[in-house]
């Protein structure tokens, strides 16, 4: 593929974003000062849950706001109100993970202690009463759905001055990819359960719609179409940038599959083959379930869903799918995803320039594409 280096995104967006991320600390900070030291505690643990990430959907809101011509149409978004707009799907997306890791139980998130454990070894380092780890989890439960209401009042604030039909088209969008992205997290944690047998195609099968809705269209697809609605682009403008970006978050979740089961744990921030310990079903795991021997599917497949979060689980479990050639399996998709992107963007009605900005979106995916 060998595409350029993308452009990065300006950093004075960025500062937009975490401007408006910072002045939500504060507007909280003002409204429960009263509250003394749980006011503390929870604006803190906001904070704490809002730093870091790579900003992925910021940077895709932007270069589809420059590639349909940013502020230079009728009822477009200034660049002021777009990073409003970006960070309230980036606050979203860090009360999702504080969700997400209260529900895995998993103990990092980005190289650090995951929010529930910090706030937990909080209380026993303070001596708080009751179960530390208990009222780790519910307070990390509360913050998060304090940031969710963060996310919420920051885009109302960017889109109330809006022309309407704008504003309902971002809104339209805005809601749809939080009902989709918390109702593919619900479907990621019931669907195992509801599997007893290792049948690789209805694991495979529930994957991918676990991908499209939690990850595809809300990491890439949605913000995408998003930016270029904020820049004036019709809806039917929208969903045409939108379909070039739900194969390219396909491979981005694809990607990070490969990450979770057989990733070191440097590059990811959370334990060695974390999806494994967790009893993932991705697309990798119905794929090698599929390419096993029959007397081995079995085997793999209870070993996956077994209590035990052992190293030698994950060993067998990694072994298992690097011999069943799963892997190189699904680095082809990878790669065949990524084309059918490129052809879905050279399928757009727009310029070159306009093109030229959005083929750098790829590289912020799919890093060395």
């Amino acid at each position: 593929m060998a595409l350029v280096n993308a452009q990065p995104t300006p950093q004075h967006f960025f500062d937009l974003v975490a401007a408006t991320r910072e002045q939500c600390l504060a507007n909280y900070r003002a409204a429960i000062a009263y509250l003394g030291k749980p006011a503390e505690v929870l604006i803190d643990a906001i904070g704490t849950a809002a730093t870091g990430g790579k900003g992925t959907r910021a940077k895709l809101v932007w270069r589809a706001w420059q590639a349909y011509g940013a502020d230079a149409a009728e009822g477009a978004l200034s660049e002021a109100a777009l990073a409003q707009v970006a960070a309230s799907i980036e606050l979203f997306h860090d009360s999702a993970l504080v969700h997400d890791d209260l529900v895995d139980r998993s103990d990092t998130r980005r190289g650090r202690p995951a929010l529930h454990c910090a706030l937990a070894t909080q209380a026993r380092e303070e001596g708080w009463l009751g179960d530390p780890d208990q009222l780790g989890e519910a307070l990390a439960l509360l913050a998060g759905d304090a940031i969710m209401d963060a996310s919420q009042r920051v885009f109302q604030d960017a889109v109330a001055d809006v022309a309407p039909a704008v504003r309902a088209a971002l809104t339209a969008l805005h809601h749809t990819t939080r009902a989709e992205v918390l109702a593919g997290q619900f479907a990621d944690v019931l669907g195992p359960q509801l599997t007893a047998n290792p049948l690789p195609e209805a694991i495979t099968g529930l994957a991918w719609d676990v991908i499209r809705a939690k990850t595809a269209r809300y990491t890439v697809a949605t913000p995408l179409a998003i930016g270029a609605t904020a820049a004036g682009a019709s809806q039917a403008e929208a969903a045409k940038v939108s379909a070039f970006g739900l194969p390219l978050g396909e491979a981005f979740q694809l990607q990070d599959d490969l990450a979770g089961a057989l990733g070191n744990g440097d590059a990811t921030g959370k334990p060695v083959g974390y999806d494994l310990r967790d009893g993932k079903h991705t697309v990798l795991v119905g794929l090698t379930i599929g390419r096993l021997p029959h007397a081995e599917r079995a085997g793999f497949f209870a070993t996956l869903h077994a209590s035990a979060t052992s190293d030698h689980k994950v060993g067998y479990l990694r072994e298992a799918i690097e011999r069943s050639g799963a892997a190189d399996e699904v680095r082809r998709l990878v790669r065949s995803k990524t084309f059918e992107a490129l052809a879905a963007l050279a399928a757009l009605d727009l310029e070159e320039a306009g093109k030229s900005v959005l083929r750098d979106a790829i590289v912020d995916i799919i890093p060395g594409a």
